[in-house]
């Protein structure tokens, strides 16, 4: 609705006096003009929608269509008004509907040029022409998603294990039985604050085009 009364605010400049003058009393006074506007929109909104609850900007394009229309009669019949409310609400639907299409419109465009670019880049990497991680930095810079990274990581786990032994050669075996049964059982506990990286090297595996989808 806000396009609708930008709209009106810019077509119609013509003032009150300069308008072509209508049939029936005219308004004195462009408050009182303004109003009686108003009170006829909200009387065709309440008719048209079945409920006393009326929209903020009914007041604004009241003001337009007394400042732009010229005079109008000073005792309009229903009709009248629910003809002006229903061209705006109409006028309003379509540019919102316009909008949407548009907007929809420039996304599939921005959508299918930035997976092209992300393809072409993948490719491009895959036959070392250009570097991954100068790639993704150029991906960045335009708004792009970047190419996934493959990474190896080795973390080293402090695990305490405690076990009933003969000796100490003997307890870290069976700690280290231990340990290989909780890994596999998926029951191995230990503190996250803990763990202390050792390294991480990137893949050099070819990037999987069909992830990029």
């Amino acid at each position: 609705m806000t396009d609708t009364v930008e709209l009106l605010d810019a077509q119609n400049r013509a003032t009150p006096e300069a308008a072509a003058p209508e049939t029936g009393p005219v308004a004195t006074d462009l408050m009182i003009h303004t109003a009686v506007t108003e009170e006829m929109l909200v009387a065709a909104w309440q008719a048209t929608k079945g409920s006393d609850d009326t929209p903020a900007w009914l007041s604004r394009v009241a003001t337009l269509l007394a400042a732009g229309y010229g005079p109008m009669p000073a005792t309009p019949t229903d009709e009248t008004a629910h003809h002006l409310l229903t061209a705006a609400v109409t006028a309003a639907n379509a540019t919102a509907e316009a909008a949407v299409v548009e907007a929809n419109a420039r996304q599939l465009a921005h959508d299918e040029f930035s997976n092209d670019v992300r393809r072409r880049a993948a490719r491009a990497v895959n036959n070392r022409e250009i570097c991954l991680s100068g790639t993704n930095y150029a991906l960045e810079r335009l708004g792009i998603t970047t190419l996934p990274v493959e990474y190896s990581v080795e973390l080293l786990v402090p695990v305490t294990v405690r076990v009933r032994a003969t000796d100490e050669e003997d307890a870290y075996d069976r700690a280290a039985d231990e340990v290989r049964d909780m890994l596999c059982g998926g029951d191995l506990d230990f503190d996250e604050y803990d763990l202390r990286r050792e390294g991480a090297q990137v893949s050099d595996e070819d990037i999987d085009l069909d992830d990029l989808d």
